[in-house]
């Protein structure tokens, strides 16, 4: 979007980008086109009443300018371009521009969404509650909330997907199992489930648990799945789950590039 010569901006939009402004006795009109308008009408009127008009070809090397010289001061002036088939592509008048008004502006603490008490709470509201006690490192805390979340509503996708996920990142992997099975069980091509629940099968030395398969045109070859690495020599400790999550990480970028966007 070209900004040239025109000194301000009091308007811009698809069309292009407008200046008006007054110069002691004189009102400064400059257009920036963003993409070639043959044909075009430009005016300046003050009400009804048109002060200027002019049919140009505006393009966007070119910056259009005019100087309209002011007989009443205290006259509020509107710049106008349309088309050639008179469809308007930009209109400014003095002193108007599209902002709230003071009766909508509300100074000071902003109103936020509380999340009601738990009986009082929607499915939604248990779900954005385990978000930001994650987002503030209550770990513990968001679990639990997933947990009751599923209790009352159960069969949840998403709140047994990120109760597993959690459960996973905690080392819970009994816990985390149960939790994983029900959302995979549903949407196999899902990396972030087949991560979570390919490490919590290796953690518990499920290894020859069934695969999942992720498919992009032809099948991928069974070993392609994050779980299906060789962890008899990583799983040692801290070192060991350092060393675990740094592969387990590189096979998920892998079949991320595999399955595209």
């Amino acid at each position: 979007m070209p900004v040239r010569e025109i000194g301000g901006i009091s308007r811009a939009n698809l069309a292009g980008v407008l200046g008006l402004a007054r110069q002691a006795n004189t009102l400064v009109a400059g257009f920036n086109a963003n993409q070639a308008i043959s044909g075009a009408r430009i005016s300046i009127l003050t009400g009804k009443k048109s002060l200027f008009s002019q049919t140009a070809d505006l393009t966007p090397e070119h910056a259009w300018i005019h100087e309209l010289p002011l007989t009443d001061s205290e006259a509020k002036y509107t710049f106008e371009i349309r088309d050639a088939a008179g469809t308007t592509l930009i209109r400014q008048a003095e002193g108007e521009y599209n902002w709230a008004p003071e009766s909508e502006i509300h100074i000071g603490p902003q109103p936020s969404y509380h999340i009601p008490d738990p009986d009082q709470r929607s499915y939604d509201d248990w779900m954005q509650l385990g978000k930001d006690e994650e987002l503030n490192g209550r770990a513990l805390r968001a679990l639990n909330t997933y947990q009751e979340a599923l209790r009352r509503f159960p069969g949840s996708f998403a709140a047994s997907k990120s109760a597993g996920r959690l459960a996973a990142s905690l080392l819970r992997f009994e816990e985390a199992k149960p939790f994983l099975e029900l959302p995979h069980s549903r949407d196999t091509s899902d990396p972030e489930i087949s991560y979570y629940l390919g490490t919590t099968y290796e953690a518990l030395g499920e290894t020859e648990m069934r695969r999942p398969r992720t498919r992009k045109g032809n099948d991928l070859a069974p070993s392609a799945p994050l779980h299906a690495c060789d962890w008899e020599n990583c799983w040692r400790g801290k070192e060991g789950w350092m060393s675990r999550s740094a592969i387990c990480s590189k096979r998920f970028a892998r079949l991320r590039r595999m399955r595209g966007p």
